[in-house]
């Protein structure tokens, strides 16, 4: 019962804590209805609509870009990763619309990233409150961009 109690503890505490932030962060995004559009959006986002569109009209290409980018026939998603690009084209697919495919994402990254730096400190032998604050920080961290030495 122990054990049982446990592995729940390990598993509950960074699922609890990744959604509440996500909402809290989210918050703007969830009020106003508006996604968020950063420097390469809209590439990406190509990316995953023509996935999706392979996926719908199940014509697949592995190589060629045959919906996005203005139907270009870029070969992009084999350079950029296209596993992942079918997957989240298929979840684009399930949300039905970019504003809900961010929310989605957004939520699925916080829940598999703060359970990933929960386990990380609990396996570097950190207590579990040290691992609860360890991985509290670094889903409120954000992205750190490194501009080049010159």
């Amino acid at each position: 019962m122990t054990e049982y109690r446990d592995k729940l503890i390990d598993y509950g505490i960074p699922v609890i804590l990744s959604l509440v932030l996500a909402t809290l962060l989210q918050l703007p995004q969830l009020a106003n209805h508006v996604g968020l559009i950063g420097a390469d959006t809209v590439f990406h986002f190509s990316r995953f609509y023509d996935t999706a569109q392979q996926i719908q009209n199940h014509n697949f290409s592995y190589f060629q870009m045959n919906y996005g980018m203005g139907e270009t026939g870029r070969i992009v998603n084999a350079i950029y990763g296209p596993f992942f690009a079918y997957v989240l084209g298929a979840l684009l697919l399930v949300a039905g619309s970019w504003l809900r495919f961010q929310i989605l994402l957004v939520y699925l990254l916080f829940v598999i990233s703060g359970i990933g730096m929960y386990q990380l400190g609990i396996k570097l032998k950190m207590s579990r409150v040290v691992a609860t604050i360890l991985a509290s920080l670094f889903l409120l961290t954000g992205y750190i961009l490194l501009d080049p030495i010159e």
